[in-house]
């Protein structure tokens, strides 16, 4: 089969062309614009570049304009852009100016000289009043409800915040809701979390801050409750991670005595201030050692205090039908009334 004449003859014309270094133009796209980032808070700038398809034969200008959805003024254009000769690519700066509200930008490059007005390439671009740049807590991890573990939330913006400011809505992970406990006075919570439903950030400032609430454990098998605290602005939400940890004694520690003494003072360390007083069970191996009774003055750790400290008294009368002629040890064990775990004291040992 013969080929026809006129496709013969724009083969070798096609042939002729790439011999010299040059692509035909109908084979190649027109420019493109890409910019760093397609959202943006208010305010805020950024960088774009303009690609051609080819390299440029001579050194080109382009004017980089921008269109808004509504016609008001949005970012400070128009800007210039020099292709270099023998370069495929030139950037270009914009900066953005204060919203109230969203506003959908077309970033567009117009080349100088170019007879058609149109855009030679377009990029979308939205802005924002405020962008949220990240979420801090002032702690990562808390007992429940202590109030010498208190934790602050904290949000920050990319831009200062625009006239009026601007709030992010806070969330927890989960809802907040109550579990009876018997015996304690302070509620426990399953999600042992409250935030604030939002948290305002004034015009002409990136941070504010907001208080975060936490709350007793109900749940005494699992030791640890992680709770994410989420921030949202504008469609873009941060986060951060709240570990709340259960009450619980941490030591028991004995006062120094000699074998022989009677009375020891011993001292209950919980591992944070407790929020309401709060009852301790204190017991022994043995019955020659009397310790507070429960209910008793002594048998309670202070409200807003993390030690309590109580007497031993040993007794130096011995169960009737025993003998008592050689040095015992005995163990010394307390617990917490809404705090989990039992911690025990050193080996006490006793002499007659």
């Amino acid at each position: 089969m013969k080929t026809p004449k006129v496709l013969a003859r724009s083969v070798v014309l096609l042939a002729g062309l790439a011999a010299t270094g040059w692509a035909p133009v109908a084979l190649a796209k027109g420019e493109t614009v890409k910019l760093e980032r397609d959202l943006i808070s208010g305010g805020g700038a950024l960088r774009g570049e303009l690609y051609l398809p080819l390299a440029a034969a001579e050194e080109t200008t382009y004017t980089i304009t921008t269109i808004t959805l509504l016609g008001a003024a949005a970012v400070s254009a128009p800007v210039r852009v020099i292709v270099r000769k023998g370069e495929r690519s030139g950037t270009f700066a914009l900066q953005t100016l204060a919203v109230r509200s969203p506003e959908r930008v077309t970033v567009c490059a117009r080349r100088e000289g170019k007879s058609d007005a149109g855009c030679g390439a377009t990029a979308a671009l939205r802005i924002v009043p405020a962008i949220l740049q990240s979420l801090t807590l002032s702690r990562v991890a808390a007992v429940g409800g202590a109030p010498d573990q208190t934790v602050t939330g904290g949000v920050t913006l990319e831009e200062p915040a625009p006239p009026g400011g601007v709030s992010a809505s806070l969330t927890q992970s989960l809802p907040l809701d109550s579990v009876p406990v018997q015996n304690c006075k302070t509620p426990k919570y399953s999600v042992p979390v409250s935030v604030p439903p939002s948290v305002q950030i004034p015009e002409g400032s990136r941070t504010a801050s907001f208080p975060i609430t936490t709350f007793l454990l109900a749940d005494s098998v699992t030791p640890d409750r992680q709770v994410a605290v989420a921030a949202a602005l504008e469609g873009e939400a941060k986060s951060a991670t709240l570990t709340i940890r259960h009450w619980r004694p941490v030591s028991l520690v004995l006062a120094p005595a000699a074998a022989t003494e009677r009375t020891r003072t011993a001292t209950l360390t919980l591992n944070a201030a407790a929020p309401s007083s709060l009852a301790v069970d204190i017991r022994t191996n043995n019955t020659s050692v009397m310790v507070p009774s429960p209910g008793a003055a002594g048998s309670y750790v202070p409200q807003g205090s993390a030690t309590h400290t109580f007497a031993l008294k040993f007794l130096p009368e011995l169960p009737r039908g025993t003998t008592f002629t050689s040095c015992r040890d005995i163990q010394v064990f307390a617990t917490v009334v809404c705090a989990t775990g039992e911690v025990q004291a050193s080996v006490i040992t006793l002499c007659p």
